[in-house]
């Protein structure tokens, strides 16, 4: 909009209008840019809100019907469910849960990655902050039940987007010719993208296809079929047409644009979502943010790990300050635990692992150049957080 309002209106006769433009450009990003983020950060303090609620709620239940002799400290209300209701959020938002609309898969791996991470913190509690498991146990699966209820009336209300369907596949039509559908087929089959293929849309009026129909029934074909997504491929049919189509597209049908050149398929599960480029090449769970997020995760982790149990290393280390260098310059995130075993240019960008994903240091990777790098694009392609994890412990004495 800026850079549009100087070449319009720069000169120094419209100086003056140019200035209320630009005043008004800031005043709309400023708008744009708190809209966005009250949404955000609001959906996490709904969030705060349910599961400190649940952790009280489940407290008095627990206090009058099942140990109603015990007493528990003031302390309850004031610390425990508080920094609880934090260690939630901060594990719901590492698993993914406040990322590209809403997954109820995301907020069930979220919650049982919460309950074992609360668990874990409340066995290192001194005693008078512990309370009672069954409390924090039972308030965690009453969040859950209460966040799942409340995401599902802001689905309904469009408050928020939803990327799932009730089976988790999209019903999909493809308009474009047939080879075009076989490739899109392959690529998304490739890419390991659940799609449930109703049909293919003709580009003509020829009745010899085996077509659910063609363009200018798009709109009737909507009506009467459970349509979801529709993917349009480019060629004959022209960004032109395309562009028409999608602005006739009713609000609730998703849409992509599939690039036979390049191979590429463009597209968003929602105007609020974040949008996707998936190509003809290797798709990488590591070019992800949420395991991007959860690697260095991990690197942080491992090494306030290691610094706990820092007497250990001294009777099964070597060299012990080569290994505290190795802690801190992780925690200064100039390395990574586990990196890929060669600089290959066609993998996402990786910090120089102090182990490769082999479970050895690079020096001792007597591998063929072949095998090295099938093992960096499998781990970068199947990438969990638990690899590393697996890795660092069962190769700890090469760490």
């Amino acid at each position: 909009m800026s850079v549009f309002a100087k070449k319009h209106y720069g000169s120094s006769r419209a100086g003056f209008y140019n200035s209320l433009i630009q005043v008004a450009i800031f005043l709309r990003a400023a708008l744009s840019a708190f809209s966005r983020f009250t949404k955000w950060i609001g959906l996490a303090a709904i969030d705060a809100i349910i599961i400190l609620m649940s952790f009280w709620l489940v407290k008095l239940f627990w206090n009058n019907f099942i140990k109603s002799e015990v007493i528990y400290s003031s302390n309850l209300h004031v610390i425990a469910f508080p920094t609880f209701t934090g260690v939630f959020l901060i594990a719901s938002y590492f698993a993914g849960l406040y990322v590209n609309g809403f997954k109820q898969s995301r907020l069930t791996n979220s919650t049982v990655i919460a309950i074992v991470v609360l668990l874990a913190v409340y066995s290192f509690l001194p005693e008078d902050l512990r309370f009672s498991r069954g409390i924090l146990l039972f308030g965690s699966l009453l969040a859950f039940i209460l966040m799942s209820f409340t995401r599902a009336l802001f689905v309904r209300w469009q408050m928020i987007e939803s990327t799932q369907n009730k089976n988790g596949m999209k019903e999909t039509v493809i308009a474009g010719t047939e080879a075009q559908f076989d490739e899109v087929q392959a690529l998304l089959s490739n890419a390991g993208m659940r799609e449930r293929m109703i049909g293919r849309i003709g580009l003509t009026q020829n009745k010899l296809e085996t077509t659910m129909g063609n363009m200018s029934e798009l709109n009737s074909m909507l009506s009467h079929f459970p349509i979801e997504e529709i993917i349009f491929c480019e060629g004959i049919l022209s960004y032109k047409k395309i562009i028409e189509s999608i602005s006739k597209i009713p609000g609730k049908a998703r849409f992509m644009i599939y690039s036979p050149c390049a191979q590429t398929l463009i597209g968003s599960e929602g105007r609020n979502v974040s949008g996707n480029c998936l190509a003809g090449n290797e798709m990488f769970n590591i070019e992800m943010p949420v395991h991007r997020r959860n690697k260095r995760l991990v690197d942080i982790s491992l090494a306030l790990f290691f610094l706990l149990i820092f007497p250990v290393h001294f009777f099964t280390k070597k060299n012990p300050s080569r290994f505290f260098w190795k802690i801190f310059a992780v925690l200064e995130g100039n390395y990574t635990w586990i990196g890929y075993c060669l600089d290959e240019p066609l993998l996402p960008a990786l910090k120089i692992g102090i182990l490769t994903n082999t479970g050895l240091p690079n020096a001792l990777n007597t591998l063929p150049e072949k095998n090295l790098t099938d093992a960096d694009f499998t781990y970068a392609k199947e990438y969990r957080s638990l690899m590393d994890l697996r890795i660092a412990w069962t190769n700890y004495n090469l760490l």
